[in-house]
């Protein structure tokens, strides 16, 4: 039952149709809000239409487990406002448990009506009135207020605690502290709103469908030091590291795909090291090394290592690590001056095979179907100074990390990864022949990655389609998952992301997740997987075969499984 309101009216928000009216709940938000996320209600709504989420299964279920149903609600008598943008924050508190309390803002529409709405959904309810605001403690960790346009809930994570007979002692009662917080917010002055910071409302204005808004200093300000250890430390003693630095970021549903786009805004005093660790120019050696025909997945990234200089430097690290660096007969610049500063993790030529196995249980013979994946994976970074990292490979030889292979400038990492050398690159691999052939291997053009992702200082690419095509449907545990499955393999094409590159205070990312029809709205295609999940668990199907699609060809169990075995609970 606890934050059982929000659910219910964030879902109500996206489902009501009207006309909009101008938002103007965002002054409640304060300037020191760890997080904002907000959802354009009235955006999606228009994508992808009110009757298609109105008749959505998933809302039925979502407002039956959070205490309700969709048969008892008459939207119109919530008394929201329609239309319009919903906004969910974090405050720091370090007065409560958590360290921080949430808030929502909910623009009214008539607030006589949204009293009514809670009096007959939450009976337990307590109503109280004071001057021009209205209370109501549904529980005692869940508080709404209200005026005449805006309805605000507060709600902290309810933390109990066992007492030493074994009892379990009962939550504390926040509802006291969360009213005054509430009447408190809608006296919020407008100096103390975050809508004097211009970056916050350059991403409102962006009008995406989804915004993300993160401050980093009062994030780190509610989190207990000892809880963040020596990053802690480190962190309170350079306060401008962190100072005014915000992510605002915004994801969109359109047709084919989901979009998102993100801005790392730093302190200025910061952008002499984000100067000093961005690359002139990014280097694609490393991926055309990689072994394979197939690319699953990529991680690349790329800076000037003598940024990390810069990093140490300021934060005022750089003694200590130099006399760190000096007892094991190592200095700051051979680490620096070992690596080029490109890096590249890289799984290709995934693939799902099947064994027979079995096992005794009560003296019989149980047979099962066993999973036996297989990839090819690799670390890869570039030499920079051959006599550096030489030196760099010894210390770490001799400290025991690594110990000597098979062949001569291989060496194991534990029993089970391969690291090798040619003076010019460094590898570490699942496999020892992985290894070897990412060294022999030049200008392999096999992979069809995205320009942007090869040519940004941050790039990251999944190619979905192809990595789990392979995965046979009567491997997992149950008809109902083979089903989801078999539909969640038509959902998703790819996912790609880059960025990186430095522009003036902030840097910023680019997402992309890519949907196999192209011809309709991402969020539509999300909502009728969901349905499809709802209704996969309704059915008693007795085998795969009366869960799945008519069509399967393409789905077809592994010839080596067998379908009518149970895999042995471990």
């Amino acid at each position: 039952m606890t934050l059982r309101l929000v659910p219910v009216a964030l879902c109500l928000m996206v489902f009501l149709a009207s006309c909009s009216k101008k938002d103007d709940s965002t002054r409640y938000i304060p300037k020191d809000a760890i997080g904002v996320i907000s959802i354009n209600t009235g955006q999606l709504v228009q994508k992808v239409g009110l009757s298609m989420l109105s008749g959505s299964p998933m809302l039925k279920e979502m407002t039956r487990g959070a205490g309700g149903d969709t048969a008892h609600f008459d939207l119109e008598k919530t008394g929201l406002q329609y239309l319009t943008t919903v906004y969910a924050y974090a405050v720091p508190d370090m007065r409560l448990p958590s360290k921080s309390r949430f808030q929502v803002l909910l623009p009214l529409k008539d607030a006589e009506k949204f009293r009514a709405f809670l009096k007959e959904q939450f009976k337990e309810a307590k109503i109280t009135t004071k001057d021009k605001f209205s209370f109501a403690t549904l529980n005692p960790n869940i508080c709404v207020g209200w005026d005449k346009e805006t309805a605000i809930v507060a709600a902290t994570t309810a933390q109990r605690e066992w007492t030493e007979d074994g009892t379990m002692k009962p939550a504390a009662d926040n509802s006291t502290l969360l009213t005054e917080e509430i009447e408190k917010t809608f006296g919020l002055q407008k100096d103390q709103s975050l809508l004097t910071n211009d970056k916050f409302t350059a991403l409102m204005k962006a009008g995406h469908d989804i915004g993300v808004w993160m401050n980093y200093e009062a994030l780190t300000n509610a989190m207990p030091q000892e809880e963040l250890g020596q990053a802690g430390t480190v962190l309170a003693s350079q306060k401008k590291l962190i100072k005014d630095a915000f992510l605002a970021g915004g994801i969109d549903f359109e047709k084919g795909k989901i979009t998102g786009d993100a801005r790392y805004y730093f302190n200025p005093s910061v952008k002499g090291i984000a100067s000093a660790l961005e690359v002139k120019s990014v280097n694609n050696d490393l991926l055309g090394k990689v072994p394979g025909s197939q690319m699953n997945l990529m991680l690349s990234h790329h800076f000037n290592p003598q940024g990390i200089r810069a990093l140490v430097d300021t934060i005022g690290m750089l003694p200590l690590a130099t006399t760190a660096l000096k007892e094991i007969n190592l200095s700051f610049d051979d680490i620096l001056n070992a690596f080029s500063g490109d890096f590249l993790l890289a799984f290709t030529d995934f693939k799902v095979t099947t064994e027979s196995e079995s096992y005794t249980l009560a003296g019989s013979s149980v047979n099962y179907t066993k999973p036996v994946p297989s990839f090819k994976a690799v670390l890869s970074m570039k030499i920079k100074d051959k006599t550096a990292f030489d030196k760099l490979l010894q210390t770490v030889v001799s400290n025991g990390l690594l110990s000597p292979g098979a062949t001569p400038n291989t060496y194991m990492i534990g029993g089970s990864m391969t690291l090798a050398t040619d003076g010019a690159y460094v590898v570490a691999s699942n496999e020892a022949g992985v290894a070897t052939s990412f060294l022999q291997t030049s200008g392999n053009k096999a992979f069809n990655i995205p320009s942007e992702v090869k040519s940004n200082p941050s790039g990251f690419f999944l190619d979905v389609k192809n990595s789990i095509n392979s995965v046979p449907l009567d491997l997992l545990y149950g008809k109902e998952d083979s089903s989801v499955f078999h539909d969640g393999k038509q959902l998703f094409e790819s996912v790609k992301a880059y960025g990186g590159k430095l522009d003036g205070d902030h840097t910023e990312m680019h997402f992309e997740a890519t949907f196999q029809n192209k011809d309709e709205n991402s969020l539509l295609q999300l909502i009728r997987f969901g349905q499809k999940v709802v209704e996969a668990e309704k059915k008693m199907g007795d085998s795969v075969d009366d869960v799945l699609p008519g069509d399967q060809e393409e789905a077809s169990p592994a010839e080596a499984a067998d379908s009518t075995a149970v895999a042995p609970s471990i």
